[in-house]
Order: C-alpha cells, then sequence, then structure tokens
C-alpha cells in the first residue's frame, strides 16, 4: 500500500470516535532527523502515527527539520537521536518536555534491532506528542500511554496500534484548547516564558 493510500485510510479513521472526542484537531509536528533513519522507515512510522491519531480526531501535519523563526507557532519538534551515551537517561527510548510543550528526543539507537522497529517508532512519537498536547508528566495503566510496555503490548502492536485511554483522548483535546488559547493571546499580547521544568521519559 503507498503512501498516499495510507494517509487516505488515516483521514477515513479519523471517523471513529473514542469517548470524549469533541471535533478535529489539528497538529505541526517537524522532524528532524539525525539518526539517518530511511525515508521509507520514517514514512511508514508517521503514517501509522497519523493513523492512531486520527482515530481521536486529530490531524498531524508531518514536516521535515527543525522550525525555524519562520515556522509557524504553537509546533512540536521532535529530533531522531543516535549515539545515544549509556548515561543520558538510561533505559528510556524517548522524552519529551510537556510543560515546555515543544521538544521530543527519540533515542532510535534503543530500538531500531527490534523485532518491530518502525512500529515501535510510531508507537514512541505518539506517546511523546500525547505529553506535549497534554502539558502533563503523567501515564495511564494501559495503551499508549502506559509508563513500560509489556511483552503482551509489544506482541499487539505487530498486529494494530495499541490505543488511547479514554482519559487521555478528553486531557488531549483539553490540551489543545488550552494551546490554541494560549496561541490567540500570544499575538494579542506575549507573555514571558514559563520557567523549564522536568522532562519525561518513556
Amino acid at each position: 500500500m503507498g503512501r498516499t493510500a495510507r494517509l487516505v485510510m488515516a483521514v477515513a479513521a479519523a471517523m471513529t470516535v473514542q469517548a470524549g472526542q469533541t471535533g478535529k484537531q489539528h497538529v505541526i509536528v517537524y522532524v528532524q532527523n539525525d539518526a539517518n533513519i530511511s525515508d521509507h522507515v520514517t514514512n511508514r512510522a508517521e503514517d501509522l502515527a497519523s493513523s492512531m491519531f486520527a482515530t481521536i480526531g486529530v490531524t498531524i501535519d508531518w514536516r521535515r527539520s527543525a522550525p525555524s523563526a519562520s515556522s509557524p507557532q504553537n509546533v512540536i519538534a521532535i529530533r531522531l537521536a543516535r549515539n545515544t551515551p549509556k548515561d543520558e537517561k538510561p533505559g528510556a527510548l524517548a522524552y519529551a518536555k510537556p510543560c515546555e510543550g515543544v521538544h521530543v528526543v527519540v533515542f532510535w539507537d534503543r530500538m531500531q534491532f527490534g523485532l518491530i522497529p518502525t512500529e515501535l517508532l510510531a508507537h514512541v512519537m505518539v506517546h511523546e506528542i500525547t505529553h506535549i498536547l497534554e502539558g502533563l508528566s503523567r501515564h495511564s495503566q494501559s495503551g499508549i500511554m502506559r509508563a513500560q510496555w509489556t511483552e503482551d503490548d509489544h506482541k499487539m502492536m505487530k498486529m494494530h496500534p495499541l490505543s488511547f485511554a479514554a482519559e487521555d483522548v478528553d486531557l488531549i483535546h483539553r490540551g489543545l484548547r488550552a494551546r490554541n488559547t494560549s496561541l490567540a493571546r500570544t499575538k494579542i499580547a506575549p507573555s514571558p516564558s514559563p520557567t523549564p521544568r522536568p522532562a519525561i521519559e518513556m
């Protein structure tokens, strides 16, 4: 199946409504591929991530490289990294800065040799984007936002994507409304940047 066909399916999947969904939302995500992952892998992972968000009414607009000064405001920036030092967040596949609301780092070298690297990359990106959208350092008991995926979760990823818990659907849409409101206010009267807070790991 081609990339165009998968994108059409992702858009069609947006008609599937989970509890708590209230209308479609749009998110711009920049991906800086410092890990030199092939386009085949990144495109497949992004398509899968898009389809996962589409089920709750969120459309992802993927863009390449890092955002610049001329990029749209209120974006999310993911950096795909490799050659990660062993002492940098040991055991973590990625981390996000939900209180800062922009940056995610994914440690590709810690997942590329697994049985499901593409599916795992998609789930990790969705997990970290969700942290940013919710704006909270929290995890759920099951699904995409579980703190640590089990062996059964990894087996499930090979067949079909993990789902969002109902509370995460609600928090994502609440967070998106808050981000959009904040952006509108910033255009009127810019406010000082918040004090940086700790990142949350996956």
